[in-house]
Protein backbone atom coordinates (compact mmCIF):
# COMPACT_ATOMS: atom_id res chain seq x y z
CA UNK A 1 0.00 0.00 0.00
CA UNK A 2 3.03 2.46 0.55
CA UNK A 3 4.72 1.56 -2.60
CA UNK A 4 1.38 1.98 -4.29
CA UNK A 5 0.88 6.04 -2.53
CA UNK A 6 4.02 6.48 -3.42
CA UNK A 7 3.47 5.82 -7.08
CA UNK A 8 0.81 8.32 -6.95
CA UNK A 9 2.64 10.88 -5.44
CA UNK A 10 5.26 9.99 -7.97
CA UNK A 11 2.88 10.63 -11.16
CA UNK A 12 0.74 13.67 -9.72
CA UNK A 13 2.74 15.97 -11.37
CA UNK A 14 2.45 14.65 -14.24
CA UNK A 15 0.04 16.63 -17.79
CA UNK A 16 -0.18 15.04 -20.94
CA UNK A 17 -0.62 17.80 -24.24
CA UNK A 18 -3.78 17.22 -26.50
CA UNK A 19 -4.64 18.53 -29.67
CA UNK A 20 -7.41 20.47 -30.04
CA UNK A 21 -8.80 22.57 -33.09
CA UNK A 22 -9.21 26.32 -31.87
CA UNK A 23 -10.79 27.24 -35.14
CA UNK A 24 -11.05 26.31 -38.37
CA UNK A 25 -12.83 27.52 -41.67
CA UNK A 26 -11.85 24.53 -43.74
CA UNK A 27 -14.77 22.55 -45.10
CA UNK A 28 -14.80 18.80 -45.33
CA UNK A 29 -11.69 17.31 -46.86
CA UNK A 30 -9.74 20.67 -46.18
CA UNK A 31 -11.91 22.19 -49.22
CA UNK A 32 -11.99 25.78 -49.74
CA UNK A 33 -13.44 28.31 -52.68
CA UNK A 34 -11.57 28.13 -55.82
CA UNK A 35 -10.18 30.82 -57.44
CA UNK A 36 -6.99 32.91 -56.56
CA UNK A 37 -8.23 34.11 -53.27
CA UNK A 38 -7.44 37.77 -51.23
CA UNK A 39 -4.20 39.70 -52.98
CA UNK A 40 -1.87 40.96 -50.78
CA UNK A 41 1.56 43.04 -51.25
CA UNK A 42 0.83 43.69 -55.34
CA UNK A 43 1.53 47.69 -54.31
CA UNK A 44 3.25 48.62 -57.95
CA UNK A 45 0.96 45.96 -59.55
CA UNK A 46 -2.62 46.12 -58.27
CA UNK A 47 -2.81 48.79 -55.73
CA UNK A 48 -0.53 51.86 -57.08
CA UNK A 49 0.65 52.18 -53.08
CA UNK A 50 2.90 51.18 -50.70
CA UNK A 51 1.02 47.91 -51.48
CA UNK A 52 -1.08 45.53 -48.36
CA UNK A 53 -1.81 43.66 -45.51
CA UNK A 54 -4.10 42.03 -44.77
CA UNK A 55 -5.43 40.31 -41.28
CA UNK A 56 -8.55 38.22 -40.26
CA UNK A 57 -9.67 38.13 -36.54
CA UNK A 58 -10.28 34.62 -34.58
CA UNK A 59 -11.61 33.82 -31.07
CA UNK A 60 -10.21 30.36 -29.44
CA UNK A 61 -12.92 28.60 -27.22
CA UNK A 62 -10.57 26.75 -25.43
CA UNK A 63 -6.96 28.09 -23.90
CA UNK A 64 -4.02 26.42 -25.41
CA UNK A 65 -0.40 26.76 -26.93
CA UNK A 66 0.25 27.13 -30.43
CA UNK A 67 0.89 24.22 -32.09
CA UNK A 68 -0.17 24.25 -35.99
CA UNK A 69 -1.41 26.72 -38.61
CA UNK A 70 -2.80 25.58 -41.53
CA UNK A 71 -3.84 28.09 -44.56
CA UNK A 72 -3.59 28.04 -48.11
CA UNK A 73 -1.19 30.58 -50.23
CA UNK A 74 -0.31 31.23 -54.02
CA UNK A 75 1.54 33.60 -56.16
CA UNK A 76 -0.21 36.48 -57.04
CA UNK A 77 0.37 38.19 -60.34
CA UNK A 78 4.19 38.85 -59.58
CA UNK A 79 7.55 36.76 -60.68
CA UNK A 80 8.35 35.43 -57.51
CA UNK A 81 7.08 35.93 -53.60
CA UNK A 82 7.21 34.98 -50.47
CA UNK A 83 4.31 35.27 -48.23
CA UNK A 84 4.39 36.04 -44.62
CA UNK A 85 1.70 35.01 -41.93
CA UNK A 86 1.79 35.42 -38.49
CA UNK A 87 -0.52 34.68 -35.30
CA UNK A 88 -0.97 38.39 -33.92
CA UNK A 89 -2.63 39.92 -30.49
CA UNK A 90 -4.95 42.51 -30.62
CA UNK A 91 -5.02 45.99 -30.08
CA UNK A 92 -7.95 48.28 -30.17
CA UNK A 93 -9.63 46.00 -32.49
CA UNK A 94 -6.76 45.51 -35.10
CA UNK A 95 -3.55 43.21 -35.03
CA UNK A 96 -1.02 43.89 -32.66
CA UNK A 97 2.37 42.38 -31.87
CA UNK A 98 3.33 39.42 -33.94
CA UNK A 99 3.20 35.99 -31.33
CA UNK A 100 4.60 33.86 -34.17
CA UNK A 101 5.40 34.57 -37.95
CA UNK A 102 5.82 31.89 -40.70
CA UNK A 103 7.44 32.36 -44.05
CA UNK A 104 5.98 30.73 -47.62
CA UNK A 105 7.70 30.91 -51.17
CA UNK A 106 4.75 31.05 -53.40
CA UNK A 107 3.95 29.03 -56.75
CA UNK A 108 1.49 30.02 -58.85
CA UNK A 109 -0.79 26.53 -58.09
CA UNK A 110 -2.97 27.29 -54.62
CA UNK A 111 -1.11 25.35 -51.79
CA UNK A 112 -2.10 23.94 -48.81
CA UNK A 113 0.62 24.71 -46.10
CA UNK A 114 0.86 23.78 -42.58
CA UNK A 115 3.11 25.64 -40.30
CA UNK A 116 4.11 23.59 -37.05
CA UNK A 117 4.63 26.58 -34.28
CA UNK A 118 8.06 26.47 -32.76
CA UNK A 119 7.44 28.81 -30.03
CA UNK A 120 3.94 27.82 -28.94
CA UNK A 121 2.52 31.15 -27.50
CA UNK A 122 -0.49 30.82 -25.52
CA UNK A 123 -3.84 31.35 -26.74
CA UNK A 124 -5.89 32.54 -24.14
CA UNK A 125 -9.79 31.41 -24.40
CA UNK A 126 -12.62 34.14 -24.74
CA UNK A 127 -9.24 36.71 -26.61
CA UNK A 128 -9.53 37.80 -29.55
CA UNK A 129 -6.28 37.00 -32.05
CA UNK A 130 -4.98 37.82 -36.01
CA UNK A 131 -4.08 35.90 -38.40
CA UNK A 132 -2.27 37.98 -40.81
CA UNK A 133 -0.96 37.71 -44.47
CA UNK A 134 1.38 40.34 -46.42
CA UNK A 135 4.63 39.11 -48.91
CA UNK A 136 8.00 40.14 -48.43
CA UNK A 137 8.39 42.89 -50.47
CA UNK A 138 4.75 44.96 -50.29
CA UNK A 139 5.71 46.81 -53.22
CA UNK A 140 6.81 44.38 -56.28
CA UNK A 141 5.52 40.70 -54.94
CA UNK A 142 2.10 39.98 -54.79
CA UNK A 143 0.38 36.74 -52.83
CA UNK A 144 -3.13 35.56 -52.76
CA UNK A 145 -4.44 33.90 -49.53
CA UNK A 146 -7.44 31.00 -49.95
CA UNK A 147 -10.92 32.14 -49.13
CA UNK A 148 -12.68 29.88 -47.36
CA UNK A 149 -15.95 28.09 -48.64
CA UNK A 150 -18.00 27.76 -45.62
CA UNK A 151 -19.21 31.24 -45.45
CA UNK A 152 -17.40 32.41 -42.04
CA UNK A 153 -17.12 36.21 -41.84
CA UNK A 154 -15.92 38.14 -38.97
CA UNK A 155 -13.79 41.77 -38.82
CA UNK A 156 -10.78 41.79 -40.54
CA UNK A 157 -8.19 44.53 -41.09
CA UNK A 158 -5.93 46.06 -43.54
CA UNK A 159 -2.61 48.00 -43.55
CA UNK A 160 -1.33 50.12 -46.65
CA UNK A 161 2.38 50.04 -46.26
CA UNK A 162 3.96 50.40 -43.27
CA UNK A 163 1.28 52.78 -42.32
CA UNK A 164 -1.72 51.90 -39.11
CA UNK A 165 -4.01 48.61 -39.07
CA UNK A 166 -7.38 49.69 -40.00
CA UNK A 167 -10.77 48.11 -39.37
CA UNK A 168 -12.32 46.76 -42.45
CA UNK A 169 -14.83 44.52 -43.24
CA UNK A 170 -15.71 41.85 -46.65
CA UNK A 171 -17.83 39.05 -47.70
CA UNK A 172 -14.18 37.08 -48.34
CA UNK A 173 -12.63 35.84 -45.24
CA UNK A 174 -9.04 34.10 -45.19
CA UNK A 175 -9.24 30.17 -44.57
CA UNK A 176 -7.08 28.91 -42.05
CA UNK A 177 -7.27 26.87 -39.03
CA UNK A 178 -5.27 27.08 -35.45
CA UNK A 179 -4.62 23.91 -33.44
CA UNK A 180 -2.98 23.88 -30.33
CA UNK A 181 -1.96 21.66 -27.12
CA UNK A 182 -4.14 21.52 -24.23
CA UNK A 183 -2.42 20.23 -21.06
CA UNK A 184 -4.72 17.61 -19.61
CA UNK A 185 -4.08 15.96 -16.01
CA UNK A 186 -5.13 12.08 -16.00
CA UNK A 187 -7.09 10.30 -13.87
CA UNK A 188 -6.05 9.46 -10.65
CA UNK A 189 -6.15 5.55 -11.09
CA UNK A 190 -4.50 6.09 -14.00
CA UNK A 191 -1.76 7.96 -12.56
CA UNK A 192 -1.92 5.36 -9.64
CA UNK A 193 -1.35 2.59 -12.34
CA UNK A 194 1.30 4.47 -14.16
CA UNK A 195 3.76 5.39 -11.10
CA UNK A 196 2.77 1.72 -9.48
CA UNK A 197 4.18 0.23 -13.18
CA UNK A 198 7.18 2.79 -12.76
CA UNK A 199 8.12 1.52 -9.04
CA UNK A 200 7.67 -1.78 -9.74
CA UNK A 201 9.61 -1.98 -13.15
CA UNK A 202 12.33 -0.11 -10.90
CA UNK A 203 12.37 -3.00 -8.48
CA UNK A 204 12.64 -5.55 -10.46
CA UNK A 205 15.84 -4.15 -12.26
CA UNK A 206 17.28 -3.32 -8.88
CA UNK A 207 16.58 -7.70 -8.08
CA UNK A 208 18.06 -8.37 -11.49
CA UNK A 209 14.77 -9.36 -13.28
CA UNK A 210 14.77 -7.47 -15.97
CA UNK A 211 17.22 -7.79 -18.41
CA UNK A 212 17.67 -5.39 -21.72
Amino acid sequence: MLRLSLACVFVSGLTFAAPVVVFNEFGPGNTFMPGPGITVGCGALCFIDAGHSHGWSFIPATTTSLSLLETVGSLGPSATGTMIFTISADVGGVPGASLESFSLPLIPIPQFVAFPSTLHPTLLAGQTYWFTAFTQDLVNQAGNVGINSVGVTGPEALRIGSGPWTPTASSAYAVFRITGDQAQVPEPSTLCLLGFGVILLALRRCAGGVTV
